[in-house]
C-alpha cells in the first residue's frame, strides 16, 4: 500500500511567528493606540477661553455702535472668525508642549475627536447663518447660541466636565433667545462674552492658562 510523503510544515510555522523585535513593536504600536483612544482632551486653555470671552465684549460693544443690522452682524462674525481660528491655533500649541501625555494633540487621539465632535455643529450654524441673514437674522443670536452649546456638549464628550456644563448654559440661554428675539444681542454678550469670561477663570484656576 503506497503511503503519502510527509509534509513538514515546520518552515511555514516557523515563518508565521512574529520576530522579537517585531513583536514588541507590534505591543507597542497597540498600547500606543489604546491609550490614544482612552485618553481625555484635558488641556483645555483657561486663558483662551477668557480671551474669547473678551473678544465678544469688543463685538458686543462694537456691534452695539454700528447703526445697521448688517453691520452688527459683520463685527460678531468677525469676532467668530478670529476667535475660532485663534482659538484652533492656541489649542493645538499648547496641546503639542514638551511633555504632555500622548493622544492629547488638537489632530491626534482625544484632541482629535474633541474637535470632529465640535465641527458638524459649528458647520451648521455657518450654513444656517447665511440663511437667517436674508430673513433679517431676529433668529441669528439662538441659533448660535444653541448650536455653540451642542457643539461644546459633543466635542466636551472627550473632554474635562466643565465644558459640558459651559455647552448646557449655551443651550439654555440660546432656548431663550429663540423665544424672546429681541433679547438676541444681550443674550450674545452674555452667553459669548460672560460665560466665557466666568468658565474661563474657573478653568484658568482648575486646569491652568
Amino acid at each position: 500500500m503506497a503511503t503519502l510523503p510527509h509534509r513538514d510544515d515546520s518552515h511555514g510555522a516557523a515563518a508565521r511567528v512574529l520576530s522579537l523585535p517585531e513583536r514588541a513593536e507590534a505591543d507597542l504600536r497597540l498600547i500606543r493606540d489604546t491609550m490614544a483612544r482612552s485618553v481625555t482632551f484635558t488641556h483645555i486653555s483657561g486663558r483662551l477661553v477668557v480671551g474669547l470671552g473678551v473678544l465678544a465684549c469688543i463685538a458686543g460693544v462694537v456691534a452695539h455702535q454700528i447703526g445697521t443690522t448688517r453691520g452688527q452682524w459683520v463685527a460678531w462674525l468677525t469676532a467668530a472668525v478670529i476667535g475660532g481660528v485663534g482659538g484652533f491655533l492656541a489649542l493645538d500649541h499648547k496641546a503639542r508642549l514638551p511633555g504632555q501625555p500622548v493622544g492629547r494633540a488638537l489632530l491626534s487621539g482625544a484632541g482629535r475627536r474633541f474637535a470632529l465632535g465640535m465641527l458638524p455643529p459649528l458647520g451648521a450654524g455657518a450654513l444656517v447663518t447665511s440663511a437667517l441673514m436674508r430673513g433679517g437674522g431676529q433668529w441669528i443670536p439662538g441659533v448660535w447660541l444653541l448650536l455653540y452649546g451642542v457643539a461644546l456638549i459633543a466635542g466636551g464628550m472627550n473632554s474635562v466636565v466643565v465644558v459640558r456644563v459651559l455647552g448646557a448654559a449655551f443651550i439654555a440661554v440660546g432656548s431663550v433667545a429663540l423665544h424672546v428675539p429681541e433679547w438676541g444681542g444681550e443674550l450674545l454678550l452674555l452667553g459669548f462674552g460672560g460665560f466665557h469670561l466666568g468658565f474661563g477663570v474657573w478653568i484658568w484656576r482648575r486646569y491652568g492658562g
